[in-house]
C-alpha cells in the first residue's frame, strides 16, 4: 500500500500566550507612562522583545498529511482500515491531527500512536465517494503561533451491491462471437439442432454413425451456436430537480451495476456512458470481473481508466457496432433522450430504464396533476417507441429483471434484422 501526501494550508493567528504577553506588556506601559513610573517600562520591555522576536524566526512550518491507503475501494456496509499521520520538515513544532468524515459515513478509532498517528475504521450504507478529513492544528514559534488547517487526506469509494440473480438482458440480435447465448443459427456449440445429409468439407467428427447406418448413407449432426453480446449502459447524469427526481439517482448507479455484473458473468463485454454532469465519461466494453470495478469507478467518476468527453452524445468510439444500449435516466432531461433517439439511427437496439417513481414533486400534489403527470409519461413512452426506443417503468414493486421483460419482442426482432 502506497500512503498518499496532501499539504495543509495552514491559517496562522496569535497563540493564548501571545495574546497573554500582549496584553500585560501593554497593561505594564500604559501605567507605568501615565504614572511616570520608569520600572513598569523596564518590566514591559523584555515582554516587547519577545513579541518583536516573531519578525527574526525562522520561516514558518509546512504541515502534510500522510494516508495509508491514499485510496480505497470497498462496498456497501464493508468496513475500510485507513492510518493518517501528520509530517513536516521543521523541528521543534507541536502537532495535533483530528480525522473526521462526512454525513453518510461512520469513522471508529481503533488505535492512537505516537506522534499524532491514527489508525481508523470506516463505514458507510450508501454508495458514493467519501472524503476522510483530517484537521491538523500546529504550535510553533516557542509558542507564540497556531496554525490550523483542514485537508481531504484520504478518499474511500464506496461501491453499491448488487442482487445475486441475474437479470435477463432484452434479447437481439447476438454478433457473430463466441458465448454463451444459446441462439437459433447453426453452427458449433453442444445443443442439438437438426441432422441433414453430409456433405464435402464436413468434419468427421459431426458425423451421426448410427443414422448413417440406418439410412445407408452419410448424415451429419447439426448443433446450435453459442454466441455473446456487448452490452453499454448509458447513465443519466444531468441534474435532477429536488425531490423524487433526485432520490432516483441512487436506482441509476444501483441499475447500471445490476446489468453490467450480469452481462460480465455471461461472459459478454460491458461498457458505460454517463453524460452530463461536470465531466462526461465513457469506458470501452470489455470481459472480465476488472471490467466490473472499472465500470464502477466509471459511474462515481473515481479512478483513470475512463475518459473524458464532451458533448452531449455518446462518442461512437463508445459504443460498439451491434451493441444493446441500456440507459437509466428520469427521462426529465431533453438531451438524455436525444442522446438515446442518436443511438437508436445508429442501428443499435435501444432500451430506456424510467427510474423515476411517480410525479417528481415533493409536496402532495391534487390527484387530477397526478393523473396528467401520468398521462404524459404515457404519452412520451408511445413518441420514443415511435422512433425505435423502448421505454419500461422500474416500478417500486418489481424487480429490475421483471421490468425488462416487459420490452416487446416483435420490436427487438425487426430491430436486429435492419442492424
Amino acid at each position: 500500500m502506497v500512503a498518499e501526501v496532501r499539504d495543509v494550508q495552514l491559517r496562522w493567528r496569535a497563540s493564548p500566550l501571545t495574546r497573554a504577553i500582549a496584553t500585560c506588556a501593554a497593561l505594564a506601559l500604559a501605567a507605568g507612562v501615565i504614572g511616570s513610573c520608569w520600572q513598569l517600562v523596564a518590566f514591559a520591555a523584555p515582554l516587547l522583545g519577545v513579541l518583536c522576536s516573531l519578525n527574526w524566526q525562522r520561516p514558518l512550518p509546512k504541515v502534510s498529511v500522510h494516508a495509508e491507503p491514499g485510496s480505497q475501494r470497498c462496498f456497501e456496509s464493508e468496513q475500510i482500515e485507513l492510518t493518517l499521520w501528520p509530517s513536516s520538515e521543521s523541528f521543534g513544532i507541536a502537532t495535533e491531527l483530528v480525522i473526521s468524515v462526512i454525513a453518510g459515513m461512520q469513522l471508529d478509532v481503533v488505535q492512537r500512536a505516537s506522534g499524532s498517528r491514527q489508525t481508523v475504521t470506516t463505514s458507510a450504507e450508501r454508495w458514493g465517494r467519501y472524503p476522510v478529513r483530517a484537521s491538523v492544528e500546529v504550535v510553533a514559534h516557542g509558542g507564540l503561533l497556531v496554525g490550523a488547517g483542514t485537508v481531504d487526506a484520504a478518499e474511500v469509494t464506496v461501491f453499491p451491491t448488487t442482487p445475486p440473480q441475474p437479470t435477463t438482458l432484452p434479447p437481439t440480435e447476438l454478433l457473430d462471437r463466441l458465448g454463451t447465448h444459446l441462439t437459433r443459427h447453426i453452427g458449433r456449440g453442444v445443443e442439438y439442432a437438426d441432422i441433414r445429409a453430409y456433405v464435402p468439407g464436413d468434419q468427421l467428427r459431426t458425423v451421426n454413425w448410427p443414422v448413417s447406418a440406418r439410412r445407408g448413407r452419410l448424415h451429419v449432426t447439426q448443433r446450435l451456436t453459442d454466441r455473446s453480446a456487448d452490452v453499454v449502459v448509458l447513465v443519466d447524469g444531468y441534474a435532477q430537480p429536488v425531490g423524487p427526481a433526485t432520490d432516483a439517482t441512487e436506482r441509476i448507479v444501483r441499475g447500471a451495476a445490476q446489468v453490467v455484473q450480469t452481462a460480465l458473468r455471461n461472459g459478454d463485454r460491458a461498457g458505460l456512458v454517463a453524460l452530463g454532469g461536470r465531466r462526461p465519461r465513457w469506458l470501452g466494453a470489455d470481459i472480465g470481473q476488472r471490467q466490473f470495478y472499472r465500470v464502477l469507478d466509471a459511474v462515481l467518476d473515481a479512478g483513470d481508466e475512463f475518459e473524458y468527453t464532451t458533448g452531449t452524445l455518446a462518442p461512437r468510439a463508445a459504443v460498439p457496432a451491434g451493441a444493446l444500449v441500456v440507459g437509466f435516466s428520469t427521462l426529465l432531461d431533453t438531451e438524455f433522450a436525444l442522446a438515446l433517439i442518436d443511438l437508436r439511427r445508429r442501428g443499435h437496439v435501444v432500451v430506456a430504464v424510467d427510474v423515476l417513481q411517480g410525479a417528481p414533486f415533493r409536496s402532495t400534489q391534487d390527484p387530477l396533476v397526478a393523473r396528467m403527470w401520468a398521462l404524459q409519461r404515457s404519452a412520451m413512452y408511445r413518441d420514443m417507441g415511435t422512433v425505435g426506443v423502448d421505454v419500461v417503468a422500474w416500478q417500486p414493486d418489481r424487480t429490475l429483471d421483471r421490468s425488462l421483460q416487459a420490452v416487446p419482442d416483435h420490436r427487438r426482432r425487426l430491430a436486429g434484422r435492419r442492424s
